[in-house]
């Protein structure tokens, strides 16, 4: 494709494909287009939750106890040397819940099975299910220099035995931002990242989860609490100029992935566990991420595209992924 000339385009890119396909292809589009994105090799470590448990390890960065085996046959032999009870399984690559197995059904998980439908695996100290969990996320300029920063607090998840948040918090930034960006920058980051972390319920101690190498899914509640990330990305992509210092943001601003994700998660959670309807309902419109004052063309979308969802099967298969439980 020969490079088009004419007004600059920021590119954001929201999914690790398109990450992945920009840092393969992206010399194949016009030159007016600009984006910001670590290397290659930085972009894969960072999907890779072995690789970067190593180079956090080595920088002195809390993690929970992890092996990563070269094989079934090795992953097996582990499972049998460690009580299953304290542990996870997970993928090496990948996000959400997909693939995660949790305490005694490791034991009865045929791991040919899983290792061939998720990659590699790894095997994990187990976290206590009330830990708290915390995101941190990131904006790097071309030189690697962080710009932007925020933090906030998991309050709910669907699917409630471990997924993505429907509710969160946004928090002051603490000791987890300072080991955050040791670690991003230990990798030449580019461009935006969130690193999540889970505080141990008897410890206290925080434990590193993963890096998400891309916008997040809570990315609607740093901008209402004062980060505009994709303006701040966009900016720093196409060389304008940036605040000299971090900005600014609110703590206690609260946000929720209403629809279909906070509704689910109130249909599937234990009724001895779930709030008051009157207390789900309070807030809905002013805290759900879905819904502007100030773009109602947005919001309507917003509510059309999960009704639309109804129409196809993986939707269905999505919302019975919460009816899953813990062992």
């Amino acid at each position: 494709m020969q490079a088009a000339h004419g007004r600059l385009i920021a590119l954001l890119p929201m999914e690790d494909a398109t990450c992945e396909w920009l840092l393969q292809h992206g010399a194949s589009l016009p030159g007016n287009v600009h984006w910001l994105l670590p290397t290659e090799s930085s972009f894969a470590v960072a999907r890779d939750k072995a690789r970067t448990f190593e180079i956090a390890q080595q920088l002195g960065i809390p993690c929970p106890r992890t092996f990563a085996p070269a094989s079934v046959e090795e992953l097996a032999r582990l499972i049998a040397a460690h009580p299953a009870e304290n542990f996870v399984i997970k993928p090496r690559t990948g996000s959400g819940s997909s693939g995660i197995v949790y305490g005694a059904a490791i034991r009865d998980t045929p791991l040919d099975e899983h290792w061939s439908a998720h990659g590699p695996l790894l095997l994990q100290e187990r976290i206590p299910a009330d830990g708290e969990a915390r995101g941190v996320s990131m904006l790097f300029d071309h030189d690697s220099q962080p710009r932007a920063s925020f933090a906030h607090r998991r309050l709910r998840q669907y699917p409630v035995s471990g997924g993505p948040s429907t509710q969160r918090d946004s928090v002051p930034l603490d000791e987890l931002h300072d080991f955050s960006q040791r670690l991003l920058s230990a990798l030449g980051w580019r461009g935006v990242a969130m690193v999540e972390w889970k505080i141990h319920p008897v410890t206290r101690r925080p434990l590193l989860l993963e890096i998400n190498p891309r916008f997040w899914g809570s990315l609607a509640l740093a901008v209402r609490a004062g980060v505009d990330f994709p303006t701040l990305y966009a900016d720093a992509a196409l060389g304008r100029p940036l605040p000299a210092t971090l900005p600014a943001y609110r703590s206690g601003v609260v946000c929720r992935w209403l629809l279909p994700g906070d509704i689910l998660r109130y249909l599937s959670e234990a009724s001895g566990q779930r709030e008051s309807l009157g207390r789900f309902l309070r807030g809905t419109l002013k805290d759900s991420e879905e819904f502007d004052g100030n773009d109602w063309r947005g919001s309507l979308a917003c509510g059309l595209c999960p009704a639309l969802l109804a129409l196809n099967p993986k939707y269905w298969r999505y919302l019975r992924r919460g009816h899953q439980t813990r062992p």
